[in-house]
């Protein structure tokens, strides 16, 4: 019979290995068995040797846990990049294993950010201050209960001063105590705006509703006289806002002329449905967390980068 890996995995306790029981006597050829003829002849085949318990199969045993990437990559990111985390148990063989159905994760550090409503928000910011050292949240969004992939996603916004920077991030596990891991944090790559061009307009499919150029959607007359808004087939009543270097009417600044956004903001936007404010983005923006760049692979900060430089260049 195996024994259990983590029979009481919270307290991280090794399974002991089972003892052999003793072995029983045997009988010699020669011994006169109970109600047989002493002169009978002894079958050479028999199996004679000593008797003993099979011994329990045992399997690694539980060490810890360690913080890793979902996708098993390193743990490292760039400024705009989305990074999921998730909790796992460590064997004495160094593999790993998930987590028991049912375990609670709870991460503790860096802060989680909560979205605010877009219709009541606040007048100020509630993103964390940069600074000299890297900055990542957490995100939790009300607003947007069709989204299950917040928890564990580290969305990183800024590398800090440096040419490279550490972060720590920290989770505890139900009764199992906490557990920590060190990020490798980097600038935001540089950004190229003909692949930002293709992204933008093909891959992504941002224009669709922001433009072509990113000049955000035109109104429509409303039934009523309104002003509406078609965004993927269906009417609005607010638009998908300019992007693009421009600041229209003398208004407020698009994202791009805007120096309170950056490439990593951006990034943060489009992959936590969240503004530079903390605010809410509203459907129908779509979750970017996860689809495919043009390589095949998942959208990174470098992709984000690349569409941000042809945002700069665009003031249509």
């Amino acid at each position: 019979m195996k024994a259990s890996r983590h029979a009481n995995w919270f307290a991280l306790a090794l399974v002991g290995v089972g003892v052999l029981a003793a072995p029983t006597a045997c009988s010699s050829s020669s011994s006169k068995a109970a109600g047989s003829d002493a002169g009978a002849p002894v079958d050479a085949t028999a199996d004679t040797s000593p008797s003993i318990d099979a011994a329990p199969e045992v399997g690694p045993s539980v060490t810890g846990m360690k913080i890793v990437t979902a996708s098993g990559a390193p743990l490292q990111a760039a400024a705009g990049d989305a990074v999921p985390l998730k909790v796992v148990l460590t064997l004495s063989d160094g593999t790993t294993e998930a987590l028991p159905a049912g375990s609670q994760v709870t991460w503790i550090a860096p802060t989680t950010v909560v979205a605010e409503d877009p219709d009541d928000a606040g007048a100020n910011g509630i993103l964390p201050a940069t600074g000299a050292q890297p900055t990542a949240f957490f995100v939790q969004n009300p607003f947007r209960p069709e989204r299950t992939d917040y928890p564990g996603t580290l969305f990183v916004v800024d590398p800090g001063t440096g040419a490279t920077g550490a972060l720590t991030v920290t989770a505890s596990v139900g009764d199992a105590g906490t557990v920590s891991a060190t990020l490798t944090i980097s600038p935001t790559p540089e950004g190229d705006p003909d692949a930002g061009a293709n992204l933008f307009q093909t891959v992504l499919r941002c224009a669709e509703c922001h433009g072509q150029s990113g000049a955000g959607s035109p109104p429509t007359p409303g039934p009523d006289g309104s002003v509406e808004y078609e965004l993927q087939g269906m009417t609005y009543p607010y638009p998908a806002p300019g992007l693009n270097d421009m600041s229209p009417d003398g208004g407020s600044p698009n994202l791009a002329a805007d120096p309170a956004w950056s490439a990593a903001l951006l990034g943060m936007a489009a992959q936590a449905d969240m503004d530079n404010n903390g605010v809410a983005l509203r459907k129908p923006m779509p979750d970017e967390l996860g689809k495919k760049n043009a390589d095949g692979g998942a959208v990174s900060a470098e992709d984000f980068a690349h569409i941000y430089a042809f945002l700069k260049k665009q003031t249509q």
